[in-house]
């Protein structure tokens, strides 16, 4: 299983240089090469290693949060506040003996930074292995989850001035929960996901904060 891992990376790492163009990043282009990484993860896990279950979601982050964007060491945080935002992503998890599963959860978030400045975003895309609890709720055709996972995220900050752009990779741990209702042979879910870095990433020579509260729905089969 380790060169497969190995061709994923590759082949997503390889897409990214291919497409780095000297202009500003378009936020389009962006979103299509995580949505191909993403694809191509959940995919060749899907076929390769005939995975029990794959999930597809999309959602919305909540804006509100005051994170720190300013200089290294940060003595004095410069909090920004950030806007709601929109997620997508996908995962594969196998079943465990005793209601639990584990996988893998890739997930892409881009939220505004309006308080900055008109136009300046930050993206990530995250990685995490994951594990959760799953639990029957008595009299009802739904079946409930918590979770939690760790793993990378690739953070992504765009500025209308294009030297302020830049990108760096923190670890980080995501929790969740969420609901399922059995559709025929699939399942639909809602759930609640919350991701943090354990360390700030450094863009530019500044110190970028990050986390997201999230809203998702999606579908399971």
């Amino acid at each position: 299983m380790g060169w497969r891992y190995s061709l994923q990376n590759i082949i997503c790492v390889q897409i990214r240089r291919n497409c780095r163009v000297p202009i500003k990043k378009v936020y389009i282009m962006s979103s299509l090469f995580n949505v191909s990484c993403i694809a191509i993860v959940a995919a060749s896990f899907a076929i390769s290693a005939q995975a029990q279950s794959v999930e597809i979601y999309g959602g919305a982050t909540l804006g509100g949060q005051e994170l720190n964007y300013g200089p290294v060491p940060p003595s004095n945080p410069n909090l920004q506040q950030m806007d709601a935002g929109y997620l997508f992503g996908a995962g594969v998890y196998w079943g465990i003996p005793g209601g639990f599963e584990a996988g893998l959860d890739a997930m892409y978030t881009n939220q505004g930074y309006s308080s900055w400045g008109p136009g300046s975003t930050l993206e990530s895309l995250s990685v995490m292995a994951n594990g959760r609890y799953v639990f029957a709720i008595p009299n009802a055709n739904i079946t409930g989850y918590v979770g939690a996972g760790v793993g990378s995220i690739q953070l992504t900050y765009d500025d209308p001035a294009a030297f302020l752009d830049g990108d760096d990779s923190v670890m980080g741990y995501q929790i969740e929960g969420g609901l399922r209702y059995t559709l025929g042979a699939y399942e639909t879910f809602t759930a609640i996901k919350y991701q943090e870095g354990f360390d700030e990433a450094l863009i530019q020579s500044e110190s970028v904060e990050y986390n997201s509260l999230s809203l998702l729905g999606g579908i399971r089969f």
